[in-house]
């Protein structure tokens, strides 16, 4: 039912008015390291029917991940994440992303989400766009495998990572998930492959297209996936734009990545730090890190691809390279629904 109802909404959504113009720029609202409630970013809208869309469509991308790493009510998923949730973000991540979204409206480009899992984080993003009226002229790009972390490629990363399966959700399942909030349109872009192979070939594509991107989201676990992903990317972020980091600071490996960059290219953004209390309740030292981009950065990719050279090739089968357009997410969409509808008319 909420499924249907955020599908009728989004469906027939046209563009809302503008978010609330803030004279001065200030950290989000409750999303600080310092305050575990939150101030859900979908206020900064002025229209409240796309604060109640939000609210819900949030709401219904998280599931129970809250409760699933807070250990709240004694939620068990059976596959060690979470069974309801699109996303793993979870409530005050997602919001980070609207909030974002809405911060970056002045600053050309699109979003991009490198690490997907199931989509809803970027489900999410396309819908803020949407509200926004701002779907036409932005894109937003969903980067993933679609089959699990790479097996490790230097000696930074280990190997626990290409062992957890529940990562591994097929390209055909996102945009299946994408359709199924009525997101799927002809300005969400599916890339698909390991980011070493994968995200050189967006970079040209952007660069030859003139696009940019107003908010990356990074969310690659590895300490390689970090390199691939701020070496292909970053310099398309305007200024103004934000990067997000995921796994900043619980992962060490990217965290390693992240100030390896910053360091290599003197960047000197502020760091905001937003608790997401992974380990307990009330512990703040732990969550995603984000910063806004204050001046222009060459980045040195001669380095990156010099690097490149050196790693060592993944184990076991490469996931191909693709970017798929509208008719052929469509496509895999339809593949999914048609596969849903077999199993459930076989008997149990």
């Amino acid at each position: 039912v909420m499924l249907s109802a955020i599908f009728l909404f989004c469906a027939s959504c046209a563009a809302m008015p503008s978010a609330k113009q803030e004279t001065t720029e200030q950290q989000p609202q409750g999303l600080t390291s310092a305050n575990m409630s939150y101030a859900p970013a979908v206020h900064l809208l002025g229209n409240q029917h796309a604060q109640r869309f939000l609210t819900a469509l949030i709401e219904t991308v998280k599931g129970d991940w809250d409760d699933a790493v807070t250990g709240r009510g004694g939620y068990k998923p059976s596959n060690g994440f979470c069974d309801t949730c699109f996303s793993m973000s979870g409530t005050v991540k997602l919001n980070l992303v609207v909030w974002a979204l809405i911060k970056t409206l002045s600053v050309p480009g699109d979003f991009a989400e490198t690490g997907t899992w199931r989509g809803g984080t970027a489900i999410v993003a396309r819908a803020t766009q949407r509200v926004l009226g701002e779907d036409r002229r932005r894109r937003t790009y969903v980067c993933d495998s679609f089959e699990g972390l790479p097996t490790a490629t230097t000696s930074e990363d280990s190997e626990k990572w290409n062992k957890m399966n529940a990562l591994r959700v097929s390209v055909d399942q996102v945009a299946d998930n994408f359709e199924a909030f009525g997101l799927l349109d002809g300005g969400v872009r599916i890339v698909r492959g390991y980011f070493r192979y994968s995200l050189p070939i967006l970079r040209r594509r952007l660069i030859e297209h003139k696009r940019h991107l107003a908010v990356l989201r990074g969310d690659g676990d590895m300490y390689e996936s970090y390199l691939d992903i701020l070496y292909n990317l970053y310099e398309l972020i305007p200024v103004g734009g934000i990067f997000i980091c995921d796994d900043c600071t619980l992962i060490r490996e990217a965290q390693r990545a992240i100030t390896e960059f910053r360091t290599r290219h003197g960047i000197t953004d502020r760091v905001h730090i937003t608790g997401i209390g992974m380990l307990r309740e009330g512990d703040h030292t732990y969550g995603l890190t984000w910063w806004k981009k204050t001046k222009p950065v060459s980045v040195d990719y001669t380095w990156y691809e010099k690097w490149n050279a050196t790693r060592s090739l993944e184990r076991g089968l490469i996931p191909a390279t693709k970017i798929y357009g509208f008719h052929e997410s469509r496509t895999l969409a339809l593949q999914a629904a048609a596969r849903r509808a077999a199993m459930a008319v076989l008997p149990q």
